[in-house]
Formats: structure tokens, C-alpha cells, sequence
């Protein structure tokens, strides 16, 4: 069993917040050894019992995707109307 913090799984400050918001902080063992591997874009098939987190450990991931490629896209544009911004 892990004792990892979801501080220690290098999210983003604006995920790391929303998940302690939730209450979460101590990641479950799939939670720990699979939001790393999603994160570097790794098909992984993991296998746990009911109640171990394994929703969460799929959302954190696909989540901070989407948040930084919105993120991306917003600077993009903001670079595009501002020459010389970025």
C-alpha cells in the first residue's frame, strides 16, 4: 500500500486545489501507480475492487488534459491578438 499525497503526483495547482476541495489527499495505490502512467499518454488496463478510486484515477488525468489544452488554446489566441507577446 502506498502513502502517497495527490500534492506528490506533480498535478496542477488548479487540479491539486480542486481535488483537496473534494477532500481527497491521500491517493489510493491504483490512483498513485496510474494518474503518472495517463499522464505521460500510456495505455494502461488496471484492475482494482469497487470503492478503490479507480474513477478518480482516470478523471484526474483526462481532466488536467483538457484544462491545459483549453489553456493552451486561450494563450494561442491571446499571442495571435498581441504580436510580440509571447
Amino acid at each position: 500500500m502506498t502513502n502517497q499525497t495527490f500534492s506528490k503526483l506533480a498535478l496542477s495547482p488548479e487540479l491539486l486545489e480542486a481535488v483537496t476541495e473534494m477532500g481527497l489527499t491521500e491517493a489510493t495505490d491504483i490512483q498513485a501507480e496510474s494518474i503518472p502512467l495517463i499522464r505521460t499518454g500510456a495505455d494502461i488496463l488496471a484492475r482494482s475492487q469497487t470503492g478503490t478510486g479507480k474513477t478518480v484515477a482516470f478523471g484526474v488525468p483526462a481532466v488536467e488534459e483538457r484544462f491545459m489544452r483549453i489553456t493552451r488554446i486561450r494563450l494561442s489566441r491571446l499571442a495571435w491578438m498581441k504580436p510580440g507577446w509571447m
